[in-house]
């Protein structure tokens, strides 16, 4: 028993690799420095934001000026070549943004690659009151890489927000023709404290398009005093015609990483328990903690099951219903059968004790 058990965390940490293929992984550090790379944009951006500066301030001092009894007609003139100008650079700011999208977000600081709990992470802070949530690009990944109609993003976030807020993954794919990008997306709130799995799930069959998109651009709305830590990202795909097999939801139960961690701990603690039955039961020791154990682990694998069989239906992808079901199907068949062979062992010891007290009596 403990040898088959301790297979478990290995064939559960395998699931990824049979349930889904890596098309491509992004770490933050290298998206930022190709984001900041181009020195053009660098430049553009910041004299424009300069420019848009100075005039918000001269636009200012035009108003205070007319608060403090000058007339309106004195400071149309330049107030409305003010405004005039102001309309331009905006005009180009939007542009830059529009062609360079997830540049803007890492040029203005608003997207930092940081250092947290000893893992490379992506900072997104909205620090605004404004009940409107940060809209920020991150990531544009052109010409995808990808040959099945079955895609998503996936990765895993830490959510530090003030309670009732809520914010925003997205993935908008663009196929050619030219259209606009179809969404994918999952909500993520503060009731998620610690890392937690997302998976950005798009079907291109079920949404009438035959070939792979031209374009993926991740996007954040981040609600108002929220702070979002998102972990490196893979792009992965779906062998056609296995829905069985990867499920079709965007709401994991966990993450491929967890599985294996779960699978590897569950099926080494199921297999030391199984190994401690052994030696009490051939030392003739501990029956009713014996046999109570060998029950619990009973029930504890009909819950097991359930669980497999609802992360199924619910159309839960193989990393998560196979490490549920696994050690569902070993517990109840090996402990159900064990439970009356032990049974019959303590029984052979006691009477084997009694015969041997019997001749010394």
């Amino acid at each position: 028993m403990k040898t088959i058990l301790g297979f478990i965390g290995f064939l559960t940490f395998s699931a990824a690799a049979w349930s889904q293929q890596t098309v491509a992984e992004f770490k933050w550090n290298d998206v930022a420095q190709a984001a900041v790379s181009n020195e053009s944009v660098a430049s553009a951006y910041q004299s424009l934001s300069e420019r848009f500066s100075a005039l918000r301030l001269e636009r200012q001092r035009l108003l205070t000026t007319y608060t403090n009894g000058a007339l309106l007609q004195e400071i149309q003139a330049p107030l409305d070549i003010c405004l005039a100008q102001t309309s331009t650079v905006e005009a180009a700011i939007k542009e830059v943004k529009k062609r360079y999208p997830n540049a803007i977000a890492f040029l203005r600081g608003e997207a930092t690659p940081v250092m947290v709990d000893g893992r490379e992470a992506l900072k997104i802070e909205n620090t605004n009151d404004t009940p409107l949530p940060l809209q920020l690009t991150l990531l544009t990944i052109a010409n995808p890489k990808i040959s099945a109609p079955k895609y998503a993003v996936q990765g895993e976030f830490r959510y530090d927000a003030a309670p009732l807020s809520a914010s925003v993954l997205e993935m908008l794919s663009y196929f050619q023709p030219a259209q606009e990008g179809l969404p994918a997306d999952q909500p993520i709130g503060p009731m998620m404290s610690s890392w937690s799995p997302y998976s950005l799930t798009f079907d291109s069959a079920a949404a009438g398009e035959s070939g792979p998109p031209a374009r993926l651009e991740i996007k954040i709305f981040l609600a108002a005093r929220s702070t979002v830590y998102l972990s490196p990202i893979k792009l992965v795909q779906y062998p056609a015609g296995k829905i069985w097999f990867y499920g079709s939801t965007a709401h994991l139960w966990w993450s491929n990483r967890t599985a294996g961690l779960v699978g590897g701990c569950g099926g080494a603690i199921i297999g030391c328990l199984g190994g401690l039955i052994g030696v009490l039961c051939g030392k003739g020791k501990g029956r009713g903690f014996v046999i109570g154990l060998l029950r619990i682990q009973i029930g504890l694998g009909v819950l097991l099951g359930v669980a497999g069989i609802a992360a199924f239906a619910l159309h839960q992808p193989y990393a998560v219903w196979y490490p549920l079901l696994l050690p569902s199907i070993i517990l109840v068949t090996l402990c159900w059968t064990g439970l009356s062979t032990i049974s019959k062992r303590y029984q052979e010891h006691e009477l084997r004790r009694m015969q041997a007290l019997d001749a010394a009596g």
